[in-house]
């Protein structure tokens, strides 16, 4: 992850990937909130697939972190809109298969 190749065509990843470790898990859940409303909504900083490979990687993280996603879930299922986090939930029910 530190190579120079990778942080020029991939920004958003490297930066992600470097400040993961130091951020606290809200830190890291607001950063991965903020990957997902991007890619949602087209809003790149430098490109759909870097800022995808940075929201998985803050995926990842918090899957491997036991229930952190689910229990974000549970506490926001009732949201419905297109703030980052209603999208969460989109997203969410549609990689665990809750989909409704």
């Amino acid at each position: 992850m530190n190579d120079d190749n990778t942080s020029k065509q991939d920004p958003v990843l490297a930066r992600t990937a470097k400040a993961r470790a130091e951020r606290t898990d809200e830190q890291n859940w607001d950063a991965l909130l903020e990957q997902i409303g991007r890619v949602a909504r087209h809003d790149y900083e430098s490109s759909r697939e870097d800022h995808q490979k940075a929201m998985e990687l803050l995926w990842e993280h918090f899957e491997n972190r036991g229930t952190w996603l689910a229990d974000r879930y549970r506490e926001a299922r009732h949201i419905r809109d297109e703030s980052d986090l209603g999208i969460f939930v989109k997203v969410y029910e549609s990689t665990t298969g809750l989909t409704r």
